[in-house]
């Protein structure tokens, strides 16, 4: 029986089929269609635009973790596995930012950004 108390935590992400080890993740978007009203002469319409997905994580620096190979990574393929049982993926997209590393905590910020997120069984 699933517990109703669990919440949204991401505990998976993988690119390109290897694992991740991320302390935090600050913000995701799934992208989709964004909707704005519009007024017509004829009534209220709305307007649709497609919105892209968006996710910044804190990832841990380990020893074997090349700093330097996420400012080049393009074409990726994202999957987000949620302990709720929710996974998303995304594909083809690519990291905006990885550039910022806390020195205090061992991680680097990396920021990807891509096509919307479909979720997956």
């Amino acid at each position: 029986m699933n517990n109703p108390h669990r919440i949204l935590n991401i505990i998976d992400v993988q690119i390109n089929g290897q694992p991740i080890e991320v302390k935090a993740i600050s913000s995701i978007k799934l992208g989709g269609y964004q909707r704005t009203s519009e007024q017509a002469g004829s009534g209220t319409f709305f307007k649709q635009t497609m919105q892209p997905f968006g996710l910044s994580m804190a990832v841990l620096i380990k020893e074997d973790t090349k700093v330097m190979d996420f400012q080049h990574m393009d074409n990726i393929t994202l999957i987000l596995t949620a302990d709720t049982g929710q996974s998303y993926a995304v594909s083809n997209c690519w990291v905006e930012q990885a550039d910022s590393i806390q020195k205090s905590d061992g991680t680097m910020t990396v920021q990807i950004a891509g096509n919307p997120a479909i979720e997956v069984a």
